[in-house]
């Protein structure tokens, strides 16, 4: 199944295992120093670093290793999915508690509604929302080119007065595997969480001004409104079909 990608397993695997090296001897050499807010963080992003790099390896592993039937390489690997989810989950979680995102919380959500609903934001946000929402389509659309499907058809609706694209990636419902199914459907999410994601980096990098606000909406957008609409499965966006296609 992934002959054609041998080189690149081995080659990942092999820069994945060498950089787990160098991260444990950064961690031997700063054992000894004081703990300070620096090598708190160190110690706080090091561990999940090692773990990401490990799973690199294992999957790396479990891609070349001779003999595997196509089934058992696909359940190890969701295996290894579950468990990098729950992982970053529980990363999340640290983070919200006591680091990076816990140390900026407050300021991120202050009056978070009245920033986004203030008369000066309206016209940003407005501009934000479409270009965040043709990313969130583009996932659907790619997704569903990458198994084979076709996608006929990209515009824009207005969804209660807003200018909203849309993607027909109804050829995923001819999909076979529902995983693959599952994986069209929350292709768009993906896409958003990820934006969402580098959008936070932004506005912690950014001095206050016009840049800092434009991700702050950002990550309103594709952070916030992406998990409680599109994945929520009682309305009939993405989780909706996501559930009732697989």
């Amino acid at each position: 199944m992934f002959a054609h990608w041998d080189s690149y397993y081995l080659l990942i695997g092999t820069a994945a295992g060498a950089l787990i090296g160098l991260l444990f001897v950064v961690a031997t050499l700063n054992a000894g120093r004081e703990v300070t807010d620096v090598t708190r963080g160190t110690k706080t992003y090091l561990t999940p670093t090692v773990f990401h790099f490990a799973m690199v390896v294992v999957v790396s592993a479990l891609a070349t290793a001779p003999g595997l039937p196509a089934r058992t390489v696909g359940l190890l690997l969701g295996a290894c999915a579950v468990v990098g989810f729950v992982y970053s989950g529980l990363i999340c979680v640290r983070l919200r508690s006591g680091n990076m995102a816990g140390q900026h919380w407050s300021e991120l959500t202050e009056n978070v509604t009245d920033r986004l609903l203030a008369t000066e934001n309206l016209l940003l946000l407005s501009l934000v929302f479409p270009i965040v929402k043709v990313l969130h389509e583009l996932g659907h659309g790619y997704a569903t080119k990458v198994y084979g499907g076709a996608v006929h058809e990209l515009g824009v609706l207005f969804l209660m007065g807003m200018p909203t694209p849309y993607v027909d990636a109804s050829a995923s419902s001819s999909l076979r595997s529902k995983y693959r199914r599952a994986l069209v459907g929350a292709g768009g999410m993906i896409v958003e969480c990820f934006v969402a994601a580098l959008a936070f980096y932004g506005w912690l990098l950014m001095e206050p001004g016009a840049v800092r606000t434009f991700c702050f909406n950002v990550v309103a957008v594709a952070g916030i409104s992406t998990i409680v609409f599109n994945g929520n499965p009682l309305m009939r966006y993405d989780g909706y079909y996501i559930y009732s296609r697989t």
